[in-house]
């Protein structure tokens, strides 16, 4: 038997749920939910900054000196504020899970989700990734570097072509996500 944490933020309350898995059975043991709000959209725009996208986002206040009366003044930067929101969303979510869990699945609002549909000459998956960067790229009017490019053949068309679904998501996005995710624990 599996036990399996589900954050699904796609929506607005999410929701969040721990499934068993046994066999071919699935039986949900308990769901909650939890106001998204703004959270991914503003790490989305977050996102968008430039930055050194290789390196986490460091979510620490960058500035702590005392001012004239002994205040701190904090300075943060839009990115470290998105990501510190996203981590404390994602504890609430797993402080309200009273059930055991081994596994977990997050599913996020599409926030600049491209999808297309290209016709190709192959179906097996060793070709399509060899050559679906450089066919979006013709596509798309932006750098295809920058975002995760996946595909999967969804029918053989005419001609021999095969249509294949493509999806495209910033990959600054997923990897704010990511980091903040990874930070709750």
């Amino acid at each position: 038997m599996q036990s399996i944490l589900s954050i699904d933020a796609s929506s607005d309350p999410a929701i969040i749920s721990v499934t068993e898995v046994s066999g071919g059975a699935v039986r949900v043991v308990e769901q909650s939910e939890l106001a998204v709000g703004r959270i991914f959209l503003d790490c989305h725009e977050a996102s968008l900054e430039p930055n050194d996208q290789d390196q986490p986002v460091n979510i620490e206040p960058e500035n702590e000196e005392p001012g004239e009366n002994g205040e701190v003044a904090i300075e943060s930067s839009p990115t470290s504020v998105s990501v510190s929101r996203l981590a404390a969303f994602f504890n609430a979510a797993i402080n309200q899970v009273k059930s055991e869990w081994s596994s977990s699945i997050l599913i996020i609002p599409a926030n600049d989700y491209l999808s297309l549909n290209i016709d190709l000459p192959f179906e097996d998956a060793k070709s399509i990734a060899r050559i679906l960067e450089l066919e979006v790229q013709d596509l798309v009017p932006f750098d295809i570097s920058d975002f995760l490019v996946g595909h999967c053949s969804i029918a053989e068309g005419n001609a021999g072509q095969f249509e294949t679904h493509v999806s495209i998501l910033p990959k600054n996005y997923l990897r704010l996500i990511s980091q903040a995710f990874t930070e709750s624990g």
